[in-house]
């Protein structure tokens, strides 16, 4: 069983841009054996709150059928951060795309700053079984709540992917926060944050998994590229693979 986090960067407004680019990443995760992907926070718009609601996303945007095809050929769970209309209420969300064409969301629940002036706060955990693990999703300052993966814990998770946008400023405390949990609650922890990128906020990238409180693999800085979290004998491990633009 083989999982992907991508180290993504996003081109500020250009949707069409990022989504072609989504998908060769996508194409990469699963030419390397992955079944399941995870993007940072914002991925299909870059983190620009001005522009959430202009761009905002339906669970079934025509503008997304590149991605739910590629899901369909490649068996690959994608897992896209983007600002989504849904339930008279627009929302900072994971849409979880299946390979079957069907759709999960998960809304973040924390919200952070300027984000409370645009969107609505989400309610609820999500946990979703994948090839016998149970996947807790989390979206950035989520991380921040010990709670939040301890309410994940209660629903059984066994994989804690958190897609984030972190700057240079939070990385280093919230890279520790996470190896705490993977220890504190047996579980593989994987981290996608943004490469560098267009967008008007500064990243830190550094995406990582960890495993007992161990780091497993980490990116040194913003280089555009995937974790691999494998596990293999009931014991996870992972590697680093670069990509070019």
């Amino acid at each position: 069983m083989k999982i992907a986090a991508a180290q993504f960067g996003s081109v500020r407004g250009d949707v069409e841009k990022t989504i072609l680019s989504h998908t060769r990443v996508a194409q990469k995760a699963a030419d390397h054996g992955a079944s399941y992907i995870l993007y940072p926070e914002l991925s299909l718009t870059g983190y620009e709150l001005d522009l959430a609601s202009e761009m905002a996303f339906a669970p079934k945007d025509s503008r997304l059928q590149p991605l739910y095809k590629i899901a369909q050929e490649c068996q690959l769970t994608i897992s896209l951060g983007l600002p989504l209309r849904h339930s008279d209420g627009l929302f900072l969300a994971n849409l979880i795309i299946l390979p079957n064409n069907d759709f999960l969301i998960y809304k973040k629940i924390h919200l952070h700053g300027a984000e409370k002036d645009v969107f609505d706060f989400g309610e609820h955990h999500v946990v979703t079984p994948h090839n016998g693990e149970k996947i807790g999703h989390a979206i950035c300052a989520d991380i921040t709540h010990p709670e939040h993966i301890a309410c994940c814990a209660v629903e059984k998770s066994t994989i804690y992917a958190a897609s984030v946008f972190l700057s240079p400023k939070v990385i280093d405390i919230e890279s520790e926060m996470l190896s705490a949990y993977s220890h504190d609650y047996t579980q593989l922890v994987i981290m996608a944050n943004s490469a560098a990128d267009a967008s008007t906020a500064v990243t830190a990238g550094q995406s990582g998994a960890w495993y007992q409180g161990k780091c497993l693999a980490q990116f040194k800085g913003v280089e555009k590229g995937l974790v691999l979290a494998e596990k293999v004998n009931d014991m996870w491990k992972a590697s680093l693979l670069k990509l070019e633009d």
